[in-house]
């Protein structure tokens, strides 16, 4: 029949299962199932304090709860699914040797302790969605009504869509993504990723950031990189500036890319893809390939080109005191081609077809 328990509820045994009648506890409760499997799945259960749960071997605990649910310390060796009809929180650490995926559709869930220690990946179904972890975090696919937030004190990666089709992140608010140590890397490169409310990635001296969001904009807060920036998206946008020590690749798709903060720093080539590309660089700039629509708009104080160009409309370069030196045999400008310097830069432009120059003030030769 139902257990009510008034007070605290203690369960210790090898494997803990339970009928088709629901537990309600009034006080926290605590279930040890050894080498078993811990199973609490019945839809009558409610828990009204904290549930802590543990067992070892390849056995999971899968926990239930009507109503909201409170995670206490919780270990297992194997799978961890969860599903709450209120807010999922938690008081204790939770470490997951496999899949971890909490279901609260409608509510928040909040699992932000940073000892936390998922190793498989983790997926929210919920309102406003927030995970931590002390070590490398991976992410499984996840839906979120409200905002999303990761944040882990190692890499954060994502499951691809690839080979088999595995949704990716959908949020309706801002996701946020970030790592609490220097030295690591984001990887959120499922093609089935949306974040309708944009995305944010933070860090210190983060290492290498790959993001793709295929359908909507995404807009780049301001960060750091020593390695390489991969991004793809339906528009890309900047909130502050960017610096990357490696490569930049900006897929913007039919949508424009707007990399013009006049503080960017990009030490590699850039490469960038998409129906408006503007660029800019504090200090010379290497473009790598660019394809356009429309229009190219390059300021930098210098620019240099490590691939060919194919711009269909206007391209405009301003090389400030540096020189422009677009000197690629297979480069095709369609449009009109401006070009500026200053100070005593000079300007080679190169193209395999026609081309039509429009020279502003270019104060070398």
């Amino acid at each position: 029949g139902t257990i009510y328990a008034s007070s605290s509820l203690s369960v210790t045994a090898v494997g803990i299962t339970q009928p088709t009648d629901g537990i309600i506890a009034v006080g926290n409760a605590t279930f040890n199932g050894g080498a078993g499997v811990i199973t609490l799945t019945d839809a009558g259960n409610d828990f009204t304090g904290a549930v802590a749960a543990s067992n070892s071997g390849t056995n999971a605990i899968k926990i239930t709860d009507k109503n909201a649910l409170v995670l206490g310390t919780t270990t297992t060796q194997d799978a961890l699914p969860v599903l709450a009809g209120g807010e999922d929180t938690q008081t204790g650490d939770v470490t997951v040797a496999g899949a971890t995926s909490v279901t609260a559709t409608g509510f928040d869930i909040t699992l932000d302790r940073t000892g936390n220690a998922f190793i498989g990946a983790v997926s929210l179904t919920g309102a406003n969605l927030e995970v931590a972890n002390g070590n490398n975090l991976v992410l499984g696919p996840a839906t979120a009504s409200g905002t999303y937030k990761a944040s882990a004190a190692g890499n954060i990666d994502e499951l691809d869509d690839s080979p088999a089709t595995i949704p990716g992140i959908t949020a309706t608010g801002l996701s946020t993504f970030t790592t609490l140590t220097a030295g690591k890397s984001v990887r959120l490169d499922n093609t089935l990723n949306n974040f309708g409310g944009g995305g944010s990635v933070g860090g210190t001296s983060l290492v290498d950031v790959t993001v793709y969001n295929p359908l909507y904009l995404l807009v780049l807060d301001a960060f750091t990189l020593t390695g390489n920036l991969d991004i793809k998206a339906d528009g890309i946008a900047q909130s502050g500036p960017l610096t990357v020590g490696g490569t930049q690749s900006l897929d913007a798709g039919l949508g424009n890319v707007v990399a013009d903060d006049a503080n960017n720093d990009f030490t590699g080539a850039v490469s960038a893809n998409g129906a408006n590309v503007t660029l800019a660089d504090k200090t010379a700039i290497t473009l790598g390939t660019i394809t356009t629509t429309n229009n190219l708009t390059v300021t930098a104080v210098g620019i240099t080109q490590s691939q060919p160009l194919s711009i269909t409309g206007t391209a405009t370069f301003d090389g400030g005191t540096g020189d422009i030196v677009l000197d690629a045999l297979a480069n095709d400008f369609i449009g009109p081609v401006s070009l500026t310097t200053s100070g005593s830069g000079n300007a080679t432009v190169v193209d395999a077809n026609a081309i039509e120059l429009i020279v502003p003030g270019v104060a070398g030769n």
